[in-house]
């Protein structure tokens, strides 16, 4: 129960994009056990994103807030400057859209391995359960320890900003979890976003193919 109220205080801070995930008297929500659920059907999520999306064009190294890695330090987006990298969010009890947010970006690291240079962020959308050891587990049970991806969770007060820089909707759920679109961001090496994609249902061959000799853009 204490985790339960933990998680809706966090997520109050996103109340400003409504319920926003569901229209009320419907269920769009898959529920697995307490803390695992995620919007999974497409037509909610790519509805839900169109609503909520903000323009490409804004700037997530600009973007201030706290935020802690898997190894507990302190970091900044502003650091990812003349990097170009890929911002997605998850969080780490999820068994639905999360894992899937994960592969499609593995498949994208895996296209991309020639070039060193880009990163990929994932953002928790949980921080009162995602502390870093959280994150590391998660980490090492994905295979996400090579220097290219780093794990990141903000304090309570920088998530919203965040999630709306991202163009992200997410609410807590009743069973206990929290309900999100999937979000995809490529961004410059300036730290403007310049693609963004939503949803679970992406095109044949995912990312790789969308942005296929894309990511060096500026």
């Amino acid at each position: 129960m204490a985790v339960r109220l933990a998680v809706m205080g966090v997520l109050a801070v996103l109340l400003v994009w409504r319920a926003g995930c569901a229209v009320e008297g419907t269920s769009p929500v898959e529920h697995g056990s307490a803390g695992e659920s995620s919007v999974t059907t497409p037509g909610v999520q790519e509805g839900a994103a169109a609503e909520a999306a903000s323009p490409a064009g804004g700037s997530l190294s600009a973007l201030g807030g706290a935020f802690l890695d898997s190894d507990a330090h302190a970091r900044r987006l502003a650091e990812f400057r003349g990097r170009a990298w890929v911002a997605s969010a998850i969080y780490t009890r999820c068994v639905t859209v999360c894992p899937r947010v994960v592969e499609e970006l593995r498949a994208l690291d895996r296209a991309w391995s020639a070039d060193t240079s880009c990163r990929f962020v994932l953002f928790s959308l949980d921080p009162a359960h995602d502390r870093p050891e959280a994150l590391r587990a998660f980490a090492e049970a994905r295979g996400l320890q090579s220097p290219r991806w780093t794990l990141l969770v903000p304090d309570s007060a920088t998530l919203g900003p965040l999630a709306q820089a991202l163009g992200l909707l997410a609410r807590s759920d009743p069973a206990g979890g929290i309900a999100h679109t999937a979000v995809y961001a490529r961004v410059g090496r300036d730290g403007a976003i310049l693609d963004r994609r939503v949803g679970v249902s992406l095109p044949r061959g995912g990312l790789a193919e969308l942005w296929k000799g894309q990511f060096t853009d500026r």
